[in-house]
């Protein structure tokens, strides 16, 4: 098997026939890509409301920002019924990269501005 020119959700196959890809019987033809079929979990998603965001943005300052608040630390300071650190590291990664993707937008616009003049 090669895994060449396809995305990391799939997998290249140069042989006429594949019975078993990760635990999946598969049936394929040469050269041809197959995604693999996506697994959702049992658990009911978490829907974070703006009372919980707002618990997370409090928890995070008291514990002194996004860069050094863990997601333990967070979950203990949010103090909420039903929120795992799971939960909590997804929502932090998330918050992370919207703040960083902010922060590089503000600063594009900033370079356009002292440009113009």
């Amino acid at each position: 098997m090669e895994i060449v020119g396809c995305s990391t959700n799939q997998i290249r196959a140069n042989t006429p026939l594949m019975k078993n890809v990760g635990g999946i019987n598969l049936n394929i033809n040469e050269n041809q890509c197959v995604v693999r079929p996506y697994a959702r979990s049992k658990k009911p998603r978490l829907r974070w409301t703006d009372d919980l965001h707002r618990r997370f943005l409090c928890a995070v300052n008291r514990l002194g920002g996004e860069d050094r608040a863990t997601p333990k630390m967070i979950l203990h300071a949010m103090e909420v019924d039903g929120v795992t650190v799971s939960h909590v590291k997804s929502h932090l990664q998330m918050y992370r990269s919207v703040r960083q993707e902010r922060l590089i937008q503000e600063a594009l616009i900033a370079a356009k501005e002292k440009w113009k003049r």
